[in-house]
């Protein structure tokens, strides 16, 4: 017998294993899988293709594996909305390291029927492109209340150089801003 110890204690001990378990458990279920390709019984989604032209164009893949033909099947597919215009409201680059940079965007139109959708952004050389979708959330009643949404959208930036950087939104928002130190830990 490796360990010596009472029946309390190894209950005790067993009751916080199976505590972990159950946490562990319960987080990767919390975990936000749409962003993600996800592999599953022979079927592969993938939220989001790029194009050269465009960020996240094609979206919402599925494949299927035919064993048969040793190839995958393309089942579905959606193409990215058309864009709306949105304004950045604010920039802010937290003083914390690794650095952190968010971008605060609001809608133009304060549509009531719509909301912001995916998100996709791609770093080109020192520009982030970002396309934002919105998502159609007509549901025909007429006393729906009306306001403008927005969005805190994280920029990607640990492991980028010192220097400067812009970020493009919906091919029209052209914004910049500075990281004074390499964002990576040594």
């Amino acid at each position: 017998m490796i360990f010596n110890c009472n029946k309390q204690l190894w209950s005790a001990a067993n009751a916080i294993i199976a505590s972990l378990f159950t946490t562990i458990a319960i987080a990767e279920t919390l975990v936000d899988l749409k962003n993600f390709p996800l592999y599953q019984n022979g079927s592969l989604q993938i939220p989001r293709v790029d194009t050269l032209d465009q960020v996240g164009l094609y979206q919402n893949a599925l494949l299927q594996f035919d064993p048969g033909k040793n190839a995958w099947n393309l089942l579905s597919y959606r193409i990215a909305p058309p864009k709306i215009d949105l304004d950045v409201t604010e920039v802010t680059i937290t003083d914390s390291f690794p650095t952190q940079v968010f971008l605060r965007v609001l809608d133009r139109t304060s549509i009531c029927s719509q909301r912001i959708g995916q998100i996709n952004q791609r770093l080109i050389e020192n520009r982030f492109v970002i396309s934002i979708d919105i998502e159609n959330t007509y549901t025909g009643d007429p006393l729906v209340g009306c306001a403008p949404y927005e969005e805190i959208i994280a920029l990607s930036v640990y492991g980028l150089n010192e220097g400067g950087y812009e970020f493009v939104v919906n091919g029209g928002i052209i914004g910049s801003f500075i990281l004074n130190t390499d964002n990576r830990l040594r």
